[in-house]
């Protein structure tokens, strides 16, 4: 589920107009089966796409939910070689993780997405 909030103009014509719209991938290393280890630590590459890359990024806040969203907690982003990425810790009895992500860009266009069971964990 994501959302955007950006501003935009009327376009003449039939020519497409471009949108703002950022977006972040999470890529942690999983089974085949999408899943990690319920119980240990995982580090999650973040990777954003759109205008808020590089330098034109202003904010990025991450939450994490181990219940599929019903609650909610800050998951710092971190800067290891270059590259931001969540260091998670999976609690032993969870089942699947999810992600909830506010983005802004200094052009003031904010992106809101939310992953609900991003990947699985088992035991």
């Amino acid at each position: 589920m994501a959302d955007w909030t950006f501003s935009s103009s009327r376009v003449d014509g039939d020519k497409p107009a471009w949108l703002p719209l950022s977006t972040v991938r999470f890529t942690p290393k999983l089974t085949l089966a999408s899943t990690a280890k319920a119980g240990t630590k995982l580090t999650v590459p973040l990777w954003i796409q759109g205008p808020a890359t590089g330098s034109n990024l202003k904010t990025l806040d991450v939450q994490v939910s181990y219940d599929a969203g019903t609650t909610w907690k800050k998951a710092p982003v971190k800067v290891e070689q270059g590259n931001r990425v969540l260091k998670l810790s999976h609690p032993k009895n969870a089942t699947s993780v999810s992600f909830k992500v506010k983005l802004a860009d200094k052009d003031g266009n904010v992106t809101n997405q939310t992953i609900y069971k991003a990947y699985g964990l088992v035991k």
